[in-house]
């Protein structure tokens, strides 16, 4: 798809930081071309939060998670309600082992709904670090079932159950059973 990038949707100019954080969606799997949308967009309109998670998003999925947190952390900065940033931010503190960070990270999705697919998902993934993967499979599920927004969020959420399920039978060879369900979360990030 050919992008215009000299005029912006009223056909004037050069597009304005929300257009180019639309070209970066439509970008798709263009990581570079979208990496390159979300920078423009930040220098137009730092105090935007949206592309700082989607730039922190682009990073995790290149493996640049010290990057991809301090974006995330930065669009936090600019909008601590989005829900989904904070929510993939204690993802990526799972991921880098930051156990604590992440926990506290996630209690502040506490203020959502108890069947928000967040509020869900980030139970799930505690009771996960606490090895109570009963818990956290019911929650994890549950989370999948409400969930009608981000199916590639479902995915992800359904590899961790499948990787606990694995682990759980491994059980008596594995050191850490959790450990199985962690590295799940560095897989997501490498395919998107």
């Amino acid at each position: 798809m050919a992008i215009d990038l000299k005029t912006n949707a009223a056909g004037k100019g050069n597009p304005d930081a929300p257009e180019l954080v639309r070209m970066a969606i439509a970008a798709g799997s263009d990581s570079e071309a979208s990496i390159g949308f979300l920078k423009r967009a930040i220098a137009l309109d730092d105090a935007m939060a949206e592309p700082h998670y989607l730039l922190g998003a682009e990073y995790a999925g290149k493996g640049l998670y010290d990057l991809a947190v301090s974006e995330m952390e930065a669009a936090l900065a600019r909008k601590p309600e989005l829900a989904v940033a904070r929510f993939q931010l204690g993802l990526l503190f799972l991921t880098l082992a930051r156990v604590q960070d992440a926990a506290s990270t996630w209690g502040l999705l506490d203020v959502l709904q108890p069947d928000h697919p967040l509020y869900l998902f980030k139970t799930g993934l505690i009771h996960m670090i606490r090895e109570d993967f009963d818990q956290a499979a019911s929650f994890l599920r549950e989370g999948i079932a409400r969930n009608t927004d981000n199916p590639a969020l479902n995915r992800d959420m359904q590899l961790v159950i499948d990787r606990m399920a694995l682990a759980r039978a491994q059980a008596a060879g594995a050191a850490d059973p959790g450990a199985d369900a962690r590295h799940v979360l560095v897989s997501s990030y490498s395919k998107h």
